[in-house]
């Protein structure tokens, strides 16, 4: 048993001293921008959680004097895990390196939107497009995108087209469309509508809803 637990102490021991020599690697690469440092360090750590911030660094070390090194690395990047500080300035390394631009329209269309078009998208991923558009408020595009029923009625109404709103959203099976149905009764001043839908709903977050507007 003795043995054991010395076997999982020095297993410790090692993980811990694996870390610190991988923190203190990666912290000589950010005091140094030694580029072969940094290569190695993606190397030897493909996993770590620093990879994404490292290959950022690295391609904005590269692009210019070596344009081929920085598209195989910037091509290794989870565009998903870019701060929204450094998301400009990839984007303009990527277009600086001629690269196709349908993955940055895929992860941020709200900075393409003259770009969409240009590209053939599955359905998934125009209705992933369409999702991203309608919390960044660009409704027009999202009318244009998905076949959702749900957020074609709500960005109809967010655009102020109450009648088409309401014709989509009054056959849409979507929970959440009840809620904007019954706020377009209201902007129409159609209280009568109002509570003639609540009472036949029975919901109760409607009740509250109505309740509000007396």
């Amino acid at each position: 048993m003795k043995g054991i637990f010395l076997l999982l102490f020095l297993a410790i021991i090692a993980y811990a001293q694996n870390i610190v020599e991988k923190y203190e690697l990666y912290r000589t690469f950010l005091d140094t921008k030694d580029v072969s440092l940094g290569k190695k360090l993606l190397e030897q750590y493909p996993n770590a959680p620093f990879r994404d911030e490292l290959i950022l660094y690295l391609v904005e070390l590269t692009y210019k004097k070596n344009p081929n090194e920085a598209r195989r690395l910037i091509k290794k990047l989870e565009l998903k895990n870019i701060p929204p500080s450094k998301q400009e300035k990839i984007i303009s390394i990527w277009k600086k390196l001629k690269l196709n631009l349908k993955p940055l329209v895929l992860m941020y269309p709200e900075k393409f939107l003259s770009y969409i078009h240009r590209y053939k998208f599955s359905q998934e991923e125009r209705e992933n497009i369409a999702r991203r558009l309608f919390y960044k408020r660009k409704y027009k595009y999202v009318i244009k995108l998905t076949k959702d029923c749900y957020y074609v009625g709500v960005s109809y109404y967010k655009l102020g087209k109450l009648k088409k709103a309401e014709n989509i959203l009054k056959n849409c099976e979507n929970e959440r469309a009840k809620k904007y149905l019954l706020y377009i009764f209201l902007r129409k001043r159609s209280f009568f509508e109002a509570e003639q839908y609540v009472n036949i709903e029975k919901n109760p977050y409607l009740y509250y809803i109505l309740g509000k507007e007396y």
